[in-house]
């Protein structure tokens, strides 16, 4: 990966964005020099890694590492020059150790399954013992040195201690005294004056105070007066802080030389906290991103689901836009995206080669779940204008420099992204030179991407062996894009409709309109031609899958009826035999029928029963013949016969095909109806053209409407008369909710009031 590519994809940026979610310095330093992996088994082990941390991350268990101090460049400085650390150095270092021993508390048998890579990481801290133990004994919880950090400090430290109270009781004596006090100030009677305790004397009674005048106020109405009685005290207050400041210096060499036969392990230690932290910030971003962790491939086609850049996702969470998702595949060597300027094909470009990145840094990439992305050895961009005046370089020859670049290291292992490719320079030779540039890099197998307005580009990726054309959707209503891509066919610049929607005046427009090249005119007219057929066939292909599911539904209801038409035949039948045999009781009792000619009967009777209900023989059509699907009475043409699954396709009227199990068909036969006979055949007189739902709840209505609708379709019955009633119109709405996502609705409408007016709805059938 070149510099190139990571400034075109702003990898720094994202890898910014990472270091915000890092606690310690140490983290976020980090987070800022990742860089990609090229190895398989490397990335999925940083996924297996990430898992594990988003796991983490939302347990109590997380390790807290806010009170981990930055000590990675003070430990290297005292590596490096042997000085000694200070009282604040030596502070922040206790403070972290402290943290580091708290993170062992969390190791447990329960952690080291649920957690192994953060419970290695923690296990192999080592904290020094011994260092932590002598911090703990020379420094407070309020960070001052305690009196027993050493004997030494605590003998100063008592003396002291005892000659500043009676140097404090000699002055309490003084100010007490007659005539000193008079000579005093009354609010601040005595004060320290360079560590010495001193009397604070009116200026006017200065010389009737006896003592050393070590120094006077600002506004010389106050002296400062040692009296001759606290010299010697004070001299022996001084020598003791000198002896005090001595040791402490002592304890901190002490410490230090400590430090300094523990610091190549302490650096490794703040190496462990920090991939713990990146972790942890590598986790949180992709809670914050809303991201997923693709399936990795070494090969075949790139599947983008629902993708979205991740820097415009940062700036969506702050509110200054929205994000549109697109969905990116690349099945072939090149892919060439087409279509209408402010589109959004760069944005897509970017999109896909800054994903690419980020999954082989080991972050979590902004897609929904499923999708699939190849691992490459090396992503090349040429992105933006490349022009630079202080250079002598012009756009084209910037894009020439950097596609020569590419040509000159690009293999079956990379990725190329180029936008505008062809640009900068005569339409046709510029296409001409892209397309051999593009095929140089198919042969290599190399994959890639690119956008172009140029229409040979787009034309040639149409018939060329290993290119894949995609266009940006563009809404012509709104003469707004809508941010999508639609493959297979290439798109139109639209450069006239983005430009009046520009505020370009439309006399330019037309004028441009009219000087357009007519190749160019013909060219975009067939464009439209092929893509309004593509609409067209994606409608068909849409309304065939509905039908394919209505049909499996209805099949699904006939299985279901058939299984409860047998059950209740059972069910009556048992009845009857149990009538019988009551009957048959009483019979003996009269008639005096022997019992065991009565039970042979029986017997009999229950297996002509059972014989009957066993397993029937299931009828195998041949192809042209008519059949009936039982329990439905839908007459149909035998079209085809799979005799080893024992199942058929029939032809059924109105040009429906559908696939049913032998068992459920039977052979047509054409009859003369007794009168009163039951009739086996399903007319439009038996299809309700008229429904009632008034007084249903909503769920149970559109159940009902929806069976209403499937016979009516089946039997081209056109319309139907649904009542619903005007009422809260809640029942009204959920109605027209439902038949507007129907398929098989061409329309509904209300009838004139005479009708019915509101309190029903005609709903026109396909």
């Amino acid at each position: 990966m070149d510099r190139v590519t990571f400034e075109n994809l702003q990898y720094q940026d994202i890898l910014k964005e990472l270091s915000r979610f890092a606690t310690t310095e140490e983290g976020r330093r980090q987070a800022q020099r990742l860089t990609p992996h090229t190895s398989f088994e490397k990335i999925s082990s940083l996924f297996s890694e990430l898992e594990e941390a988003a796991r983490i991350a939302a347990s109590p268990e997380r390790p807290q590492l806010s009170d981990i101090e930055d000590i990675t460049p003070l430990l290297k400085a005292h590596i490096r020059t042997g000085a000694s650390l200070g009282q604040d150095k030596l502070l922040k270092l206790k403070k972290t150790l402290k943290a580091m021993a708290s993170l062992k508390a969390l190791l447990s048998e329960p952690f080291r399954k649920e957690y192994p890579t953060f419970f290695a990481l923690i296990d192999s801290l080592s904290t020094s013992p011994a260092l932590t133990a002598r911090l703990e004994e020379v420094f407070d919880d309020e960070g001052f040195i305690k009196d027993t950090a050493s004997i030494r400090l605590m003998e100063i430290r008592e003396e002291l201690s005892e000659g500043r109270m009676r140097l404090r009781s000699l002055f309490e004596r003084l100010v007490k005294k007659s005539p000193i006090k008079d000579y005093l100030r009354e609010e601040v009677p005595f004060s320290i004056i360079d560590d010495r305790l001193v009397l604070c004397v009116k200026a006017t009674y200065y010389t009737s105070v006896k003592g050393i005048i070590q120094g006077r106020s600002s506004t010389e109405a106050t002296y400062y007066i040692e009296p001759f009685e606290a010299v010697e005290l004070n001299n022996r207050v001084s020598v003791l802080k000198k002896e005090e400041q001595e040791e402490v210096e002592r304890i901190l060499r002490e410490l230090t030389a400590m430090v300094r036969e523990e610091s190549q392990s302490l650096v490794e230690d703040m190496c462990r906290i920090a991939k713990i932290d990146l972790l942890l910030a590598r986790a949180e971003l992709m809670g914050y991103l809303d991201a997923t962790i693709p399936t990795l491939k070494k090969g075949g086609t790139i599947r983008l689901k629902g993708a979205r850049h991740p820097l415009l996702v940062v700036r969506e969470l702050k509110g200054e836009l929205k994000v549109v998702p697109v969905d990116i595949v690349s099945e072939k060597e090149v892919l060439i995206i087409s279509g209408a300027n402010s589109g959004g094909k760069t944005v897509t470009l970017k999109t896909l080669g800054l994903s690419v990145l980020m999954a082989q840094t080991g972050l979590a990439i902004c897609a929904k779940e499923g999708s699939e992305l190849v691992i490459f050895e090396k992503v090349f961009t040429d992105i933006g204008d490349r022009q630079d005046i202080t250079e002598d370089i012009s756009t084209f020859t910037g894009h020439m420099q950097r596609v020569s670049a590419i040509l000159r290291e690009a293999t079956d292992k990379s990725l190329v992204l180029i936008d505008e490719i062809g640009t900068g320079t005569d339409p046709q030779e510029g296409g001409a030179l892209a397309i051999a540039v593009l095929e140089e890099l198919r042969q290599r197998g190399t994959r890639t991407v690119a956008t172009t307005h140029i229409n040979t580009i787009k034309a040639y990726a149409l018939k060329a062996e290993g290119f894949q054309n995609a266009s940006v959707m563009f809404d012509r209503r709104t003469h707004t894009p809508l941010y999508r891509l639609n493959y297979g066919l290439p798109g139109e610049s639209l450069a006239l409709e983005v430009a009046a929607r520009f505020g370009i005046p439309e006399e330019v427009i037309k004028r441009a309109e009219t000087l357009m090249d007519r190749a160019g005119t013909m060219f975009l007219k067939a464009l439209k031609e092929v893509e309004e057929e593509k609409r067209r066939l994606s409608e068909i292909r849409r309304e065939l899958e509905e039908l394919e599911r209505r049909k499996e539904r209805a099949l699904e209801r006939l299985r279901e009826e058939r299984e409860k038409l047998v059950e209740s035949a059972r069910e009556r039948v048992e009845r009857l035999i149990k009538r019988a045999e009551k009957r048959i009781r009483e019979l003996e009792e009269k008639e005096r029928v022997t019992k065991k000619s009565l039970k042979e009967g029986l017997k009999g009777l229950r297996r002509e029963f059972a014989q009957s209900l066993g397993p029937e023989k299931i009828y195998i059509p041949r192809e042209g013949d008519m059949v009936i699907i039982k329990g439905r009475g839908l007459k149909g043409k035998v079209l085809k016969v799979w005799a080893t699954e024992k199942r058929a396709e029939l032809l059924l009227e109105k040009g429906l095909k559908i696939a049913v199990d032998c068992k459920d068909i039977e052979e047509f036969r054409e009859e003369k109806k007794r009168e009163g006979a039951f009739s086996t055949t399903v007319s439009t007189s038996q299809v309700p053209i008229r429904i009632n739902l008034i007084g249903k709840r909503s769920e149970e209505a559109i159940r009902e409407l929806e069976r209403a609708i499937d016979k009516a379709h089946m039997n081209g019955v056109e319309k139907i008369e649904v009542i619903h009633g005007i009422g809260t119109g809640r029942l009204r709405r959920a109605i027209r909710e439902y038949l507007s996502e129907n398929s098989l609705v061409r329309g509904f409408h209300s009838p004139p009031p005479h009708e019915g007016g509101e309190g029903v709805t005609i709903v026109e059938i396909r």
